[in-house]
């Protein structure tokens, strides 16, 4: 078995020294990341003495104020651009044709889901004990507040249509994946294209 000496003797391009560097400054670039996002998280708490269960309950107003003028330009510009419903007359003439606004819808897609997961991304620093606390009120009641299926739902009558119960099947599991965490699908996939259900219902 060749050893880690042996090996840089084998013609690689990279020495071991290099490759530590190169690692040590990724590290570095970790840690200095995670740092800015706890100090974004102390930032929400002094700015926001409501709470946590505060702060999700105004979730869609505070991805408005303080979460989308915060993000990348060009992301602001796909969720702020406002477009025609396709299959109208403003969607036939819509500037550079269906197929730019198909682009443009795409586009805002994204930057929704985006949005959304620089919410739970400060949420996660900002409320880190709470969210735990949450977690552990819930087990073996299979729900915690604020954390669990069910908190904050949207419910309907039986008797209500197919669009109002598909859309807010639609929403709870919007609100259910925006609290999960670990799962082995792409959430944040996954939501964009419940948002797309969502936004083709409400035209």
């Amino acid at each position: 078995m060749n050893t880690i000496n042996e090996d840089r003797k084998t013609g690689k391009e990279l020495s071991k020294d290099a490759l530590v560097s190169a690692i040590h400054s990724a590290i570095d670039a970790d840690n200095a990341t995670v740092n800015k996002w706890k100090k974004a998280g102390e930032a929400v708490r002094k700015w926001y003495p409501a709470g946590y269960d505060s702060w999700l309950g105004e979730k869609a107003a505070l991805i408005k104020d303080v979460i989308v003028p915060a993000l990348p330009v060009e992301t602001q510009t796909a969720l702020l651009r406002t477009l025609p419903r396709k299959g109208t007359d403003d969607a036939k003439i819509y500037t550079g044709g269906e197929s730019m606004l198909e682009k443009h819808q795409a586009d805002k897609i994204r930057a929704r889901a985006y949005a959304d997961s620089m919410y739970r991304k400060v949420t996660h620093y900002a409320f880190e004990q709470e969210r735990e606390d949450a977690k552990s009120k819930g087990k073996g009641k299979g729900k915690g507040k604020g954390e669990g299926e069910g908190e904050g739902e949207i419910t309907v009558d039986n008797n209500a249509s197919n669009k109002t119960k598909l859309m807010a099947d639609c929403s709870n599991w919007v609100k259910r994946l925006q609290k999960s965490e670990g799962e082995d699908f792409d959430i944040n996939a996954t939501i964009a294209a419940l948002n797309a259900v969502i936004a083709v219902l409400t035209k």
